[in-house]
């Protein structure tokens, strides 16, 4: 019996501890003391300690310091008899973490009954106790919300019977909570709202589905607003609505809004109806959503405004697909911004100017019937082409008898001895030639310039060489201004450089000085200053006069075309085509510098201010050589052709050449100097352009592709000089493009190169 017993002991007391070992809570006991005597497995997941390091510790190992009082009372407690069930504290870990656990902590006896000790059982409610926080924070934060929003925000039961609402309402209403809960809320709608409030609201819970509703609630003081009420029910696990959230929003002001925008929108069609440019409105699919009358009858003709809206654009017009139209639709839609474009119409054959306002999702499309602008435009176009067609020939047929005269006065400038009567006349006739040839090319320059079409060859330019020498020939050379005008030159001794094109800068010094002739009385002082302000980078030039003076009125408008006022008509023989200064403007302006005049007033003289960007000093001696003339061509006879249409210039041209001591022969058109060249065989070929026949570009070609004449100098003498009729020529071989009447100097520079050729070729 006794060893059945002690067998049902052991057997009960290694189910005891199979229990405790796999239990999942922590399960310790220890003395009276706080010694722990039993640890189990559970207890060194929860406390991270194994048995081996808390078996014979005090159990405050495990109690935070500030803690240690509760188990002085827990021990007393235990002393006592006493079972403590679900004491909530905390405790730490052996990583030193601190987790919520609940303690149920029953005494231990002996066998005589005595209290030895304590059993534990510690359960960690760390993540419990987190959830419960996380609640009270969110259930704070939700009311802390509720208070907060300007909305209303209430609950109600399943039936529908108010539970709560936030301070909003009751302020809104002035309503006591109690006064709103179950159906007295229903004390603020408005008269007319009420049944169908009631209805949908009543319909929503039974069917138990979402509940929204416009109506107009009556504020505390009386005043009635529009609030958009929604509210959505709660379910249990088993899907039943148990409780309802609802909320209020003030859409007064949308009310007020939709209603001004439905007026404007009536306004808008009364617009858009009696505007005359077209309007219609597409989304990104293309389709069609408001046309105006207007569309109707400029662009969709024949169409009605029901065939059209809800259609698709390309399906109606597919002539229109990949278009300009298309392009700048899809454009607009892409880049979310205005576009402005001017293209023709597929539809109805017209020029339209369109204007694009991509709308999000729409795209509205202004046009605008532009075909009798555009075809006005054209016929602009048109006429320029022909007044410049008529300038160029106007030049040319100009510059033949200016190039007859001329050759011929240099013809007799040759012929030697002549009194000083004779030269004075010579030079007269000369001095007024020039001036003749400087009226043509600046009517020509300044056409050009309107239309950009100068090219400037610019390099660094030692402006002052330049200005020197304009000076020099103005008032030293072939104008003969000594003794009429008195001159005052102010140029620095340091070289100015600019980045400019020689010829052009020539032209708007040379202007300006016979400008300040023109306009000065004889006895007169005329200063030209140029100096180099190295801290503003500007090179500026100063040509100042004490002639006649410019008026307020003619100031303002002293460099347009033709300008010529009292300025241009104060002199006897003063006059001119009044380009001069428009073109000092425009190329001025070209080189990137400025231009201005200035004057007191009638009588009070004037002086004009050349403003260019300055370069520093460039180490080339560029400009060294300005005004320098160039060899007289004597001393070595050429060959030369000339081939010419007018008689009076070729033959004139010829005498001269062989004035200079060259042999010439004659033709009078290209298809007479291929006949000539069989049994002639010259140096260099002087020919016109423009001739009845086989013309000039022709007979170069002929040349250049004859082996025989590949290597034949041949010049263009034209009185079309053009960019494009300079290129004309030297793409059809010619080496050189002579401007009718060629200057002396320019032509024996050729004749030099010829002879050079000739020496070196022997």
């Amino acid at each position: 019996m006794g060893n059945h017993t002690t067998f049902a002991d052991a057997h009960t007391e290694a189910l005891l501890s199979a229990i405790v070992e796999s239990s999942h809570d922590a399960i310790a006991s220890k003395t009276l003391e706080g010694i722990v005597t039993s640890w189990n497995r559970a207890a060194e997941r929860v406390f991270g300690y194994t048995r081996e390091e808390m078996v014979g510790q005090d159990i405050r190992v495990l109690i935070p310091k500030e803690r240690w009082h509760e188990e002085v009372t827990i021990l007393q407690r235990l002393r006592q008899g006493e079972r403590i069930e679900s004491y909530e504290t905390i405790r730490r870990r052996r990583d030193g973490r601190l987790i919520d656990v609940s303690l149920t902590i029953s005494p231990v006896r002996n066998a005589e009954g005595q209290i030895v000790g304590a059993s534990k059982i510690a359960r960690d409610i760390t993540e419990r106790k987190r959830a419960e926080r996380e609640i009270r924070d969110n259930q704070e934060r939700l009311r802390v919300l509720t208070d907060a929003i300007p909305h209303f925000v209430w609950t109600s039961r399943p039936d529908g019977a108010i539970e709560f609402c936030n301070p909003r309402w009751l302020e809104y209403t002035g309503m006591a909570l109690d006064s709103v809960q179950g159906d007295g809320w229903t004390a603020a709608l408005h008269p007319d709202d009420y049944d169908k409030t009631l209805k949908a609201w009543r319909a929503a819970i039974a069917e138990e589905r979402e509940y929204s509703m416009e109506q107009r609630l009556r504020r505390h003081d009386g005043e009635y607003r529009w609030f958009l009420t929604r509210a959505v029910p709660y379910r249990d696990a088993e899907g039943r609505a148990v409780q309802w959230y609802g909320t209020g929003t003030d859409i007064e002001n949308q009310k007020t809004a939709e209603a001004r925008l439905g007026m404007a929108l009536e306004r808008v069609q009364l617009v858009l109806g009696s505007i005359t440019d077209s309007y219609f409105c597409i989304d990104r699919t293309y389709r069609l959503l408001e046309v105006n009358d207007a569309a109707l009858r400029q662009i969709f003709c024949g169409h009605t405004r029901e065939s059209l809206l809800g259609n698709i654009f390309w399906d109606l017009f597919p002539q229109s697909r990949g278009s300009a139209f298309h392009q700048h639709y899809e454009l607009a839609f892409t880049e979310q911004s205005p576009v402005r474009f001017e293209a023709r119409s597929k539809i109805v054959d017209s020029w339209f100017e369109v204007h694009l306002y991509p709308r999000d999702e729409h795209l509205e499309v202004y046009a605008r019937d532009i075909t009798e602008r555009r075809e006005a435009e054209e016929w602009l176009r048109a006429e320029a082409r022909r007044k410049d067609d008529f300038l160029a020939l106007l030049g040319h047929e100009l510059r033949n008898p200016l190039a007859a005269v001329l050759n011929g006065l240099s013809l007799l400038e040759l012929f030697q001895p002549r009194d000083e009567k004779e030269a004075q006349v010579l030079e007269m006739m000369q001095r007024q030639t020039g001036h003749i040839l400087r009226m043509v090319d600046d009517l020509l320059d300044v056409s050009r310039i309107t239309k950009g079409k100068i090219t400037l060859r610019r390099e660094p330019l030692r402006f002052s060489d330049l200005v020197r020498a304009v000076v020099r020939e103005q008032f030293d050379g072939v104008a003969q201004d000594v003794g009429r005008h008195t001159l005052e030159l102010d140029v620095s001794e340091e070289p100015i450089w600019v980045h400019g094109d020689t010829t052009r800068m020539t032209q708007v010094v040379t202007n300006l000085l016979q400008n300040a002739k023109k306009f000065t009385e004889s006895g007169g002082t005329i200063r030209v200053r140029l100096t180099g302000d190295a801290t503003k980078g500007r090179a500026v030039l100063s040509v100042q006069d004490t002639g006649i003076g410019i008026g307020p009125q003619t100031l303002e408008r002293l460099f347009e075309p033709f300008s010529q006022g009292e300025h241009g008509k104060a002199l006897v023989g003063a006059g001119g085509l009044g380009l001069g200064l428009s073109l000092v403007k425009g190329l001025v302006e070209l080189h990137g510098g400025t231009v201005t005049a200035k004057s007191d007033g009638h009588g009070k003289g004037s002086e004009f201010i050349v403003e260019l960007s300055l370069l520093e000093q460039v180490s080339s001696e560029r400009g060294e050589n300005l005004g320098e003339a160039p060899s007289n061509g004597k001393g070595g006879s050429v060959r030369v052709l000339v081939v010419e249409d007018s008689e009076a210039v070729g033959y004139l041209f010829a005498m001269l050449l062989k004035e200079l001591g060259h042999e010439v022969r004659f033709a009078e058109d290209g298809t007479q100097a291929l006949e000539v060249l069989q049994e002639y065989q010259p140096d260099i070929v002087f020919s016109d352009i423009r001739m009845p026949g086989m013309d000039g570009i022709e007979l170069a070609r002929r040349l250049r592709q004859d082996p025989r004449w590949r290597n034949l100098l041949l010049v263009a003498t034209t009185g079309f000089g053009q960019p494009q009729d300079r290129e004309r020529s030297l793409a059809a071989g010619f080496d050189y493009h002579l401007v009718k009447p060629a200057e002396l100097e320019s032509i024996q520079a050729i004749l030099t190169q010829a002879k050079n050729r000739l020496k070196t070729e022997k």
